[in-house]
């Protein structure tokens, strides 16, 4: 049986618990950035099989980056796309920008 696979990088959606938890290990992690493109993408995944999900980011200056914190996972059987169950997992996406000046 087919599973579709749901990757939301909504803010709104994410649940405050992970953005929390992202301060354990990111401390000076900022939240000052915006996702480019879709804010949910859908894929349909055959049994023992994988596939790649591209996100791009527009940052707003140097900091430390804690992406994974603001990615849902959700999953659900392909014949009911209509009910999504959100999937417990962690993600750890760490993004330093430094700023260079001479």
């Amino acid at each position: 049986m087919d599973l579709s696979v749901a990757v939301n990088t909504t803010e709104s959606s994410v649940p405050a618990t992970s953005i929390n938890k992202s301060n354990l290990f990111y401390t000076y992690a900022s939240n000052h950035f915006s996702w480019l493109g879709s804010s949910k993408i859908i894929k349909t995944l055959k049994p023992l099989t994988t596939d790649t999900v591209q996100l791009a980011v527009v940052l707003t200056g140097p900091g430390t980056y804690n992406l994974g914190a603001h990615i849902q996972i959700l999953c659900s059987r392909s014949n009911q796309s209509e009910s999504f169950v959100p999937q417990s997992c962690q993600i750890h996406s760490a993004l330093i920008v430094i700023d260079i000046t001479s």
